[in-house]
C-alpha cells in the first residue's frame, strides 16, 4: 500500500486497515513524539543556550534571531545563540554567506550547520521561531520532548500548536516581547519544567498515531 520512514504511523494504519503498510505521508508528525526519549529540562546550567532551526534567511527570521540574542546577552552575558540549518539567503539580500556568518558571530550566535534531527535539541534550553509566516513548525512540536521551550511569533502554524500556552507565543515581529519571554522563563526552572510537560501531554494527545492514521483512512474513503 504505502512506504514510510515513520513506523508509528505505519503500524497504526496497518492495524486500522488490516493490510501491509510501508509508507505514510510525512505530514503526519507523530514519529517525533514516539521515537525519541523524553528529556528533562536542563538543571542549573550557567546560562541559556538558545536555538534557531531552519533556513537561514530574512524571511525565516535569522536577522530577528540575531537581534534578540544580542539583546538577551546584555542581561545575560553568557547566553549563547545556536543557529542550525542551511544558509539560504534571498537573491535580493545585500549580505553574502560570509557577511551573514560574521553578523552571527558578532551577535553571539554559533553556526553549527545542518544536524540530524535527533541531535538538534541536545543541550538546548529555548527554541526561538522568528518567522512571521510559519505554516506548521515541526521543530515546535519536537522541542518539548527534549526539554526545550519553544517561543514563537504568533503565525498561523505556531498558533495552531501553541495557542493554548500563551507563555510561548508573542506578537508577530515583536522581538522585545520574545526577549522578555526568554528572560522570564529562564529565571523560573519550575515553570519551564511544567510548561514542557504540558506541551508534551498536549502533543501526544493531538498527534496520536492511531488518531492520525484514522483521519488518513477517512480521507481516502471520502475521496
Amino acid at each position: 500500500l504505502f512506504r514510510s520512514v515513520s513506523q508509528p504511523e505505519a503500524d497504526a494504519l496497518q492495524r486500522l486497515i488490516n493490510r501491509p503498510v510501508d509508507l505514510v505521508p510525512n505530514c503526519l508528525p507523530a514519529h517525533c513524539l514516539t521515537v525519541r526519549p523524553v528529556q528533562e529540562v536542563r538543571k542549573d546550567p550557567q546560562s541559556p543556550r538558545i536555538a534557531y532551526v531552519g533556513w537561514l534567511n530574512r524571511a525565516k527570521g535569522i536577522y530577528d534571531f540575531m537581534n534578540i540574542i544580542a539583546e538577551i546577552r546584555k542581561d545575560l552575558p553568557g547566553a549563547q545563540g545556536i543557529a542550525i540549518g542551511r544558509v539560504a539567503l534571498e537573491r535580493s539580500s545585500e549580505d553574502s554567506r560570509e557577511d551573514l556568518l560574521a553578523r552571527m558571530r558578532a551577535a553571539g550566535v554559533d553556526y553549527l550547520g545542518e544536524l540530524p534531527r535527533e541531535n538538534i535539541f541536545r543541550e538546548i534550553d529555548f527554541l526561538l521561531v522568528c518567522s512571521s509566516r510559519e505554516s506548521f513548525g515541526l521543530t515546535v512540536l519536537e522541542a518539548p520532548f527534549s526539554g526545550t521551550i519553544p517561543i514563537a511569533y504568533d503565525s498561523p502554524g505556531t498558533h495552531f500548536l501553541l495557542g493554548s500556552v500563551p507563555e510561548c507565543l508573542v506578537e508577530n515581529g515583536q522581538s522585545e516581547q520574545m526577549k522578555e519571554a526568554v528572560l522570564r522563563l529562564w529565571r523560573d526552572l519550575e515553570a519551564r519544567s511544567e510548561l514542557c510537560e504540558r506541551l508534551r501531554t498536549q502533543f501526544l494527545r493531538q498527534f496520536d498515531p492511531n488518531l492520525l492514521a484514522g483521519r488518513l483512512v477517512a480521507g481516502f474513503v471520502s475521496n
